[in-house]
């Protein structure tokens, strides 16, 4: 992961954060 561009990261975590908040039941795990 530290070898890919922050641009690439942000999306990344970006992308966590919407599945997180459509699925409110991927916290519970």
């Amino acid at each position: 992961m530290a070898g890919e561009p922050m641009g690439a990261v942000q999306k990344g975590l970006e992308a966590m954060l919407k599945k997180l908040k459509t699925d409110p039941h991927a916290m519970e795990t």
